[in-house]
């Protein structure tokens, strides 16, 4: 890759890529499901949630009380798509001399451009990071829309298709590009 084009790569998606080579076995992580209930995404999509937790604890091996801690978000994803990010996690900078008032154990450092880079993480309600995100999808890419490619750093695409699923680490970082027609809905699941 030449070095202006890797100039222009997002520093999420370097933060990214450094992550896959510090835990290679990231990637052997992902795992891909079939379910077979409906999400209503255009009425009270919450209705399923019991059903969402439910199928994870009995199908893809999450504790009960992962299950009844985990946070769920259905979304009807806006045309733009979501530009490179890590959930939960934002990018701050800091100056060589400087050192965070923060807890450490919150940031990991990416120091690739002579600066200090590091990944704060946000303080949720539970105050700890999800370990896994698990998508539930209730539309199919090519029927219900177009675009709406989800986007990991190692190059995966994960094309959504209707009552399938996907489970990723939570450090992984991901994109989703623009969606041109139709809606594309997901329940996004994260388990702490």
């Amino acid at each position: 890759m030449s070095a202006q084009i890797e100039r222009n790569v997002p520093a999420i998606l370097t933060y990214g890529r450094k992550i896959l080579e510090m835990f290679p076995e990231i990637p052997s992580s992902r795992k891909h499901f079939q379910y077979d209930f409906h999400i209503p995404h255009s009425d009270n999509p919450d209705s399923s949630n019991d059903n969402i937790r439910d199928f994870i604890v009995k199908n893809l091996g999450f504790t009960q009380v992962q299950a009844e801690n985990c946070v769920i978000v259905h979304k009807n994803l806006k045309p733009e798509g979501l530009s490179w990010h890590i959930d939960d996690c934002q990018l701050v900078k800091f100056k060589k001399d400087k050192t965070p008032k923060y807890n450490i154990v919150q940031y990991i450092l990416l120091d690739n451009t002579g600066e200090k880079f590091v990944y704060l993480y946000f303080n949720n309600s539970k105050q700890i990071l999800p370990k896994f995100t698990i998508l539930f999808y209730s539309s199919t890419h090519g029927v219900d829309f177009e675009g709406g490619t989800l986007k990991l750093a190692d190059g995966k695409e994960i094309l959504s298709v209707k009552n399938h699923g996907f489970v990723v680490d939570s450090r992984e970082a991901h994109m989703v590009t623009r969606i041109t027609k139709g809606i594309r809905n997901v329940s996004v699941v994260k388990i702490y």
